[in-house]
């Protein structure tokens, strides 16, 4: 009996360090991967909208990845509102007209060039 117990608990240990298979783990909001996913997020999110606007990527606030058939990104972003023409002469920052907060969940599948956006919410920042 105490051994069956020894086991048990390893096993606990063993998923509490290393984490749930198929769970969200936390992720490096400095890291490539995470960067290029909120840069991707962002241009699936101003495809989709009929107003042209285009949104431009300020800073990573938080991160989580999800190995499925593939990867889930759960991101939170800080958005900037770009109000200058194409060519204007100005950086990125002179262009930011607003900020907002955006979180988006974007499935990624590298293999089959797969790039789905399967939750936008965005707020602007008062």
């Amino acid at each position: 009996m105490q051994a069956a117990i020894i086991v048990f608990a390893s096993c606990v240990l063993a998923v509490l360090s290393v984490g749930i298979p198929g769970g969200w783990i936390d992720a490096d909001v400095e890291s490539e991967d995470v960067i290029q996913a909120a840069e991707k997020s962002i241009q699936l999110f101003d495809q989709s909208r009929s107003d042209n606007v285009v949104h431009n990527l300020l800073k990573v606030i938080s991160a989580k990845t999800q190995v499925v058939a593939g990867i889930n990104y759960d991101l939170v972003v800080q958005v900037g509102l770009i109000d200058c023409l194409a060519g204007d002469l100005k950086t990125d920052v002179e262009c930011v007209k607003k900020t907002g907060v955006c979180s988006f969940r974007l499935f990624v599948q590298s293999w089959t060039n797969t790039n789905e956006l399967h939750k936008i919410s965005c707020k602007a920042d008062d």
